[in-house]
């Protein structure tokens, strides 16, 4: 009969164990759950963060830019006004596009002529030179 009162207490006491350890179980799973969902809105407060830091920056960026096309708008004005007197003067200086001034064609001509004078020369030293090799071969 002793042997029965104390199996039934250690099967008591196994139960009683159990469901502690079920509870601290579903405490930790909660406590996870908790932690995973703080997590979460952790993540999407930083997500939101930084949308408004990106938005206000690309406000600036936007302002930023709006200031440089002001900018370049007022130097091409400024520029189109500077190249309309500078064509003027332009046109009155240069001939036609397509046509060459009479010095320039002489010196083009030259320039040619020179470099088809060397390039004769070169192939006349060549000439030479393979010329007064044959001759220095003996045949014994």
């Amino acid at each position: 009969e002793y042997a029965r009162k104390k199996l039934k207490k250690q099967q008591q006491q196994q139960k009683q164990q159990q469901k502690k350890n079920k509870q601290n179980k579903d405490k930790n799973k909660k406590n996870k759950d908790k932690q995973k969902q703080d997590q979460n809105k952790d993540k999407k407060n930083k997500k939101d963060q930084q949308k408004k830091e990106q938005q206000k920056k690309g406000q600036k960026n936007k302002e930023q830019q709006k200031k440089q096309d002001q900018q370049q708008k007022q130097q091409q004005n400024q520029d189109k006004e500077k190249g309309k007197k500078g064509d003027q003067k332009r046109q009155k200086q240069q001939p036609g596009p397509q046509q060459i001034s009479k010095q320039d064609a002489k010196r083009m001509l030259d320039a040619l002529k020179n470099g088809e004078k060397k390039t004769l020369q070169k192939l006349q030293l060549q000439k030479a030179k393979a010329a007064h090799h044959k001759t220095k071969e003996i045949d014994w």
